[in-house]
């Protein structure tokens, strides 16, 4: 029956009807059956890593800003329940805030924001394979094969893998396509406005990926260029395909013919063409970047500020090991296979067959290059180490290769039924030698994808064979993928496969696993001044961003420099990653000086010097206990004397930590006040012991249990779970320390080993050691760690190993910090400081009053952001402490104002409005320019 005459002359209508509908409706069957191991073991979509420690408290988090945003309520630029106090958009740039998407979490609330953050994963997945539509609308292909390639493309493994592991890892699977569209309208001298517009989201959603798409435009734009150039006379230069009209069934494609401008761009030289193409699309380019200056240029300036960089993670860029190239063969197709660094396919069984069939055919010389290329790539670390900002080897570009191959079989889809005889053997044959190949690593899955592969082929050898009509030929076509990514899908997350879904939180869950350990205490503090809280024990990360308190811990990818030199240069057990710091290790002066008030904690014995016990609950059957720091410091405190950073990192981590204690540490020589230079204050170490630290290093006893050997700086395992006792003759009411210097894996096989430290209080604590191969490595192989306060000596600690193996450690010692002079320490530190704290959103005021010319230290993470005054003077702010702030203040009475704003905010928001304003001249200029065309 035909189609109403209406509907065949509406475009619109025709694309909706062939090619969207068609796609919703088998998305929406395909992701019920993909996801259903969530569903069947009652998993929500949030990952139980960084999900919940990361992306599910920023949406949190976000949506709450956005909602007071309505109310009037203004938006906060640093934000104390960020880490230590950090620039909220930098920040959470990369989680959130500029993904258009995620404006919808405005609609979340409590309770229903697993619900929100489900639905947003799904719909950037549905959005990808519309994304991905168009794109086909575009190059003229047919409905049927354009809505299968689609839902190749958003089922693929990277998407299987990453979509729910990272949700907006799937952002650039939107985008891409519609950047291609954007520069085919720029080589054929169309209006550029898409390709901006698409520049401009990318830009503004998240830097790390738009990096990855420019590059990835790039070549995608000098190889469509040679080929439009060159190879394309026959093709069209419209947008969208002419239908003919009168059929129930995908219309055929008619073709314009091209355009005046190509043909006249391909009069001239090819190398002037190109150029001249480049420059105009480097303009549009440029002009996107421009519109999205208000967000992207704090973020590019704090990704240069970021402690991430300069990591010293260390791997071969020339080529992986043999293990990686047997497994790319099979993980090609095989769910649960990858051979790492982010390489994820598990591509349907059609993508090879279009692969055999792009290399059958001269005519798709262009798609050839592209996906040699892209499989070169994937074979040298340098590319992924590159296209990861050469920060460490990942190749999460697998976006662009995700498309590639799934454009592969829209685009070859109706010469698959033109093989000839020769043709057919050589599928055959190459079917085989896939499964050969496959089979070098045997595995399950290698096993089944290769069946899967097997039924394919032979479908397609009948189709071949016989004739059968179109809507056979499709059904055939669409069961075998159709089944193949559902099968892929479960086979991936189901529980009594891939297992993947054991690795998310419990559907329901997320708020109540939060507030259902150490922080769950938090409510019970009743405290209006301004204060900070330690946390220990079976606790995410990032809590703080959704139940609105201080922390002293912050887990985000992008983090200050100064802080991260702060907690690498003390030899912090806590600092995880360069981007991730967990806690204070609940060292008595750290905490004190970063003006922690209250501990929550799972453990009575983690308790520091000078904490009493308030409150003891249970929470979900277990005991917690809030403790009050009885010398809790200000926000805001003083200091009569300062050293400079150069003579500060003479010291050890230790002497680091008391001289804090005594003199402020600034970055360069002050005429303000006289330097204290300590190491003229002795000639040798025992006076300069003597004057300014406390610290003493203790005689130690090694004693090797069972299953291990000390061979000089290295350690044998044989026996996991084989333990080092270290014996000391401790000091009384002090802290004591045990440091390990050196102590790293690299000479072993291992990525990342987690050693368990014990002393005598029942507290243990994590050694987490990375080898330089590790992507999370940062150059740490010295850790310090704080084996508690004690009234009476420590007499041992022990060191277990879990597993076997050589590990490194050039020296283990073992250190007493008295506690005999800590208050009067700090009340020295108390005399001036701040008082009548009031912190609003950014601004923070205080009342200092001091007896003499002074430091005042601010303990807020340093930031050219923020402006200071005192007494209504400006005053410059000082980098402090290495990653606080200070401000010099004079005798008597000082009023301190504290105002922030993101660094380079309102420049970018002039070059946003720059942009903008010649993005609308150039629509001016386009309409103007046609009006005239049209009165000619």
């Amino acid at each position: 029956m035909p189609l109403p005459s209406k509907i065949r002359e509406n475009k619109t209508a025709n694309y909706l009807l062939y090619y969207i509908v068609p796609f919703t409706a088998a998305f929406l069957v395909l992701q019920f059956l993909i996801y259903h191991p969530f569903a069947e073991n009652n998993k929500s979509f949030i990952w139980d890593l960084d999900g919940l420690n990361q992306h599910y408290p920023a949406l949190v988090y976000y949506s709450r800003r956005l909602r007071d945003l309505l109310e009037g309520k203004g938006f906060p630029m640093v934000d104390f329940s960020i880490g230590m106090g950090f620039d909220t958009l930098t920040t959470l740039n990369y989680y959130a805030i500029g993904d258009p998407l995620t404006l919808l979490s405005v609609f979340g609330k409590a309770g229903s924001m697993e619900v929100i953050y489900r639905f947003l994963i799904l719909f950037r997945i549905y959005l990808s394979g519309i994304s991905f539509i168009l794109y086909c609308i575009y190059r003229k292909k047919e409905s049927f094969p354009s809505v299968v390639s689609a839902l190749i493309y958003i089922f693929c493994g990277y998407v299987l893998f990453a979509g729910v592991r990272h949700p907006y890892f799937t952002n650039p699977f939107i985008y891409l396509p519609l950047l291609f569209i954007g520069i085919e309208f720029i080589l054929r001298k169309q209006k550029p406005y898409l390709f901006i517009i698409m520049t401009f989201i990318s830009a503004l959603s998240n830097f790390y990926f738009f990096y990855m798409i420019t590059i990835i435009l790039v070549v995608y734009g000098v190889i469509r260029f040679y080929h439009i150039y060159y190879y394309s006379s026959k093709e069209s230069a419209s947008l969208l395909p002419i239908h003919s009209s009168g059929q129930d069934t995908p219309p055929a494609v008619s073709y314009t013919t091209e355009s005046a401008a190509l043909k006249g761009e391909r009069n001239g030289s090819f190398w002037k063409s190109l150029i001249k193409t480049a420059l105009r699309a480097g303009i549009f380019y440029l002009l996107g970047i421009l519109m999205s200056g208000i967000i992207l240029l704090p973020v590019i300036a704090a990704f240069f500020n970021n402690g991430r960089l300069n990591s010293g993670y260390h791997v071969n860029l020339l080529h992986y090991s043999l293990g990686y190239y047997a497994m790319l063969t099979g993980s090609f197709l095989a769910p649960n296979i990858t051979p790492g660094f982010w390489n994820q396919c598990s591509f349907a069984s059609v993508i090879p067959i279009a692969v055999f069939v792009v290399f059958r055919r001269k005519k798709y010389r262009e798609l050839k290059l592209f996906f040699v290329l892209g499989t070169v790539c994937l074979m040298v670390p340098f590319i992924g180490y590159a296209m990861n900002g050469f920060s460490y080897v990942a190749n999460r570009w697998m976006f662009g290769y995700c498309f590639l191959t799934a454009y592969l079989f829209a685009a070859v889809y109706e010469d698959i039924f033109r093989l000839n005889k020769t043709d057919k053997a050589l599928l055959g044959i190459g079917t085989l030698i896939f499964g050969a190949l496959g089979l070098l690593k045997p595995n399950g899955y290698v096993l089944y994808s290769f069946l899967i592969l097997c039924v394919t082929t032979i479908c397609i050898l009948l189709l071949n064979t016989y004739k059968v009509s179109v809507h056979l030929q499709r059904a055939v076509v669409f069961i075998l993928i159709f089944c193949n990514l559902g099968v892929n899908g479960y086979l991936t997350y189901s529980s009594k496969f891939g297992n993947y879904v054991e690795e998310f939180v419990d559907a329901g869950s997320a708020d109540k696993t939060i507030l259902n350990s150490a922080v769950g205490m938090i409510p019970a503090i009743q405290d209006t001044s301004f204060y900070r809280v330690e946390t220990y024990g079976d606790k995410p990360l990032n809590e703080a961003l959704t139940l609105n308190f201080h922390d002293v811990s912050g887990y985000y990818s992008i983090m200050d420099k100064r802080v991260s030199e702060y907690m690498k240069g003390l030899e912090l057990l806590s600092q995880k990653a360069a981007y991730r710091f967990d806690n204070l290790d609940y060292r008595t002066v750290l905490s004190t000086l970063a003006g922690v008030k209250y501990l929550v904690t799972s453990n009575k014995s983690t308790a520091p010097y000078g904490y009493d016990l308030i409150k003891r609950q249970q929470i979900d059957g277990k005991s917690y206990y809030l403790f009050e720091n009885q010398y809790a410091l200000s926000l805001g405190y003083t200091y009569g004397q300062y050293i400079t950073r150069d003579e500060y990192e003479k010291l050890s981590p230790l002497q680091k930590q008391e001289i804090m204690l005594k003199a402020v540490v600034l970055e360069k020589p002050l005429d303000y006040l006289k330097e204290t230079k300590i190491t003229e204050a002795a000639e040798d170490n025992s006076a300069l012991k003597q004057s300014w630290f406390s610290s003493e290093e203790l005689p130690v006893t090694l004693t090797c249990g069972e299953g291990m050997t000390l061979n000089g700086e290295y350690i044998d395992i044989t026996d996991p779970g084989a333990k080092l006792t270290i014996q000391f003759n401790g000091l009384a009411d002090s802290e004591t320390y045990l440091g390990l210097e050196g102590f790293h894996i690299n000479d072993t096989d291992y990525y990342a080993v987690n050693f368990k430290i014990k002393g005598e209080k029942e507290a243990a604590k994590l050694i987490n050691v990375r080898s330089d191969r590790n992507n999370a490595y940062f150059g740490k192989e010295d850790y310090l760690i704080n084996l508690g306060y004690g009234r009476s000596p420590m007499k041992y600690c022990e060191l277990s190993f879990p597993q076997t193996g050589r590990f490194h450690i050039s020296s283990i010692k073992v250190f007493g910090l008295p506690m005999n002079n800590y208050v009067q320490q700090v009340s020295e530190r108390k005399k001036g400081e701040l008082y009548h704290v009031n912190v609003q959103k950014n601004h923070v005021t205080g009342t200092a009053e001091v007896l003499k010319d002074s430091f005042i230290c601010l303990t807020v993470p340093y930031s050219k952001g923020w402006r200071a005054y005192v007494n209504g003077v400006k005053t410059t702010p000082l980098q402090a402490n290495v990653m606080y702030l200070a401000l010099p203040v004079r005798a008597g009475t000082n009023e301190i104002e504290l105002y922030y704003e993101t660094p380079f905010l309102k420049a970018g928001a002039a070059v946003s409005v720059t942009g903008w304003f010649l993005f609308l001249c150039l629509i001016l200029y386009d309409r103007i320019k046609r009006g005239k065309r049209g009165k000619i």
